[in-house]
Parts: structure tokens; C-alpha cells; sequence
């Protein structure tokens, strides 16, 4: 009986082995058949010559971003684009979540809020940007202030839309265990209105790294939005195209791990999205 048990442990490992493999392949195997094909055709169009002799071929681009990681200054514009964009989401999820918690819990405050915002979600970020650096200048704190006006809002929703989609059975259940206000929004309440508010990180992240890098060109000139106006000012394509680049790779990155950890904290997710997709 131990043998078998001994012999079957290793086979059910590579089972779970090759499960994984085949998961891990089918999330990859779609963006990277779209890279491959997105390459191809950038190349086709460069070289044809259909396109602009401005534009510059993915060879170029990936000359200069490896040229490029060997210089610490290349490193720093993305360090400091990083820090700014960390500032930002860190304050766009904070308010928002507090803001979406309040308007969900408080029908004045919701309706209070309703009207903000549905005055200041539709103006883009940039319009604040002559305002912001005449009052703040180039600091840090102003490119937060420009990311939580844009950034905040899909928290913000999404944290209110969560908190309302709470089974009230769940909440019926607590209050006959006598659970405290925070004892509920604690036990309760968050875990419910989780799914959703991820969600709604995952849109701010986005949001914030764009206002950041269209901040940084428009306005500090630093960062990689700065490195991208210099970029483009001296006619260097490879270089803008490759700033880019490096600019999508950090948004899919970020994006990736919040993937991981929403599969982490949200185990009970998979089964959703396969009972929904059957």
C-alpha cells in the first residue's frame, strides 16, 4: 500500500506539472502570436516604404533600448517615471477607495458625490497641467494631484459598485452575530466588493501611468515622457519609439502582477469566469 502511494505521489505531481504548463501556454500563446505578427507587419510597412521614412524599423528600436541599458542616465528616467507613477496610483487608490467606500455607505454622500463626479470624470487630466505647475511647479506632489484627477475615478466606481453588490444574506448573517460596523466592512464587506475593486486598480494603474508620461512631456521634461520630447525635438525615432516601448513594458508588467496576485486573493475567481464562459 505504501508503494503505491509512493509511485502515485510522482505521477500526480507531473500531472499537476503539465496542467500548469499547458495554462501557462495558453495565456501566453495569444499576445505573443499578436507580437509576432505586429512585428512582422511594422517591418513589412517599414520596409515597403508605405509608411514614412521617419518611422523606424523594430531592428532600430531594439538597437537603441540595448545600447540604451548600459547607460544609468536611460535607467534613471525610468526610476524617476516609476517613483511617479507609484505616487500617484498609491494616491488614486487610497482616495478612491475611501470616496467609494463613503458614497456607497451614505445615500447624502453618494448623492454628493454623484454630481462631482460626473462634473470632473470626463476632463482629461492634461487640462489641469498649466494650472498644476503654475501653482506647484515640477515636483513630484503635482504630478500626483494630475494623476489622482484622472486615475481616482474607476476606484472610486468600482469600489461603490462592489459594496452594493454585497449579498445582503451576508450582511443579515453578520448583524445576528452581532459583528461591529468594522467587523462587518472588515469580514464582510471587503472580501465581497474585492473582484470589483481590483478591477477598478487595474483601469487606474493604466490611467496612471499615462498621465504620468504625458505629464512628464508636456511639463517636467524629465522621465521618460521627457526623454520621449527630447526624443522627438532632435529627430532621434528610434530613441522616441523605444522610450515607448519601454513605457508599454512597465503597464504590462504591472499589469501582469496584479493578475497574479487577483488569482492569489481571489481563488474563487477561475471558477466565476469558467461557469460565465460555459
Amino acid at each position: 500500500m505504501l508503494a503505491t502511494t509512493t509511485r502515485a505521489t510522482p505521477a500526480r505531481a507531473r500531472r499537476a506539472g503539465g496542467r500548469r504548463l499547458r495554462e501557462i501556454t495558453t495565456a501566453l500563446a495569444p499576445p505573443l502570436g499578436l507580437g509576432v505578427i505586429l512585428l512582422v507587419g511594422w517591418t513589412l510597412l517599414v520596409t515597403s516604404g508605405i509608411v514614412s521614412s521617419t518611422i523606424p524599423s523594430p531592428r532600430a528600436v531594439a538597437d537603441y533600448v540595448l545600447r540604451s541599458a548600459r547607460d544609468l542616465t536611460f535607467w534613471g528616467a525610468i526610476g524617476s517615471t516609476a517613483l511617479r507613477w507609484l505616487m500617484g496610483f498609491v494616491a488614486s487608490w487610497a482616495l478612491g477607495t475611501l470616496l467609494g467606500l463613503a458614497a456607497a455607505l451614505n445615500k447624502t454622500t453618494d448623492l454628493l458625490l454623484s454630481s462631482v463626479v460626473e462634473f470632473f470624470r470626463p476632463i482629461p487630466p492634461i487640462v489641469y497641467l498649466p494650472f498644476v505647475l503654475l501653482a506647484m511647479g515640477t515636483r513630484n506632489s503635482a504630478v500626483t494631484i494630475l494623476v489622482v484627477s484622472g486615475a481616482m475615478w474607476p476606484v472610486l466606481l468600482q469600489t461603490r459598485a462592489g459594496v452594493h453588490d454585497v449579498d445582503r444574506v451576508l450582511l443579515d448573517v453578520g448583524a445576528a452575530y452581532n459583528l461591529t460596523f468594522w467587523q462587518r466592512l472588515r469580514s464582510v464587506v471587503a472580501p465581497s466588493a474585492l473582484p470589483f475593486q481590483i478591477a477598478g486598480i487595474r483601469m487606474s494603474m493604466t490611467i496612471a501611468l499615462i498621465v504620468v508620461v504625458m505629464t512628464e512631456m508636456l511639463g517636467t521634461g524629465s522621465g521618460i515622457g521627457g526623454a520621449m520630447a527630447t526624443a522627438e525635438q532632435s529627430g532621434s525615432y528610434a530613441a522616441l519609439f523605444g522610450l515607448a516601448l519601454v513605457a508599454a513594458v512597465l503597464g504590462l508588467v504591472a499589469d501582469g502582477i496584479l493578475s497574479v496576485l487577483e488569482r492569489r486573493m481571489i481563488p474563487w475567481g477561475n471558477m466565476v469566469r469558467q461557469e460565465n464562459a460555459s
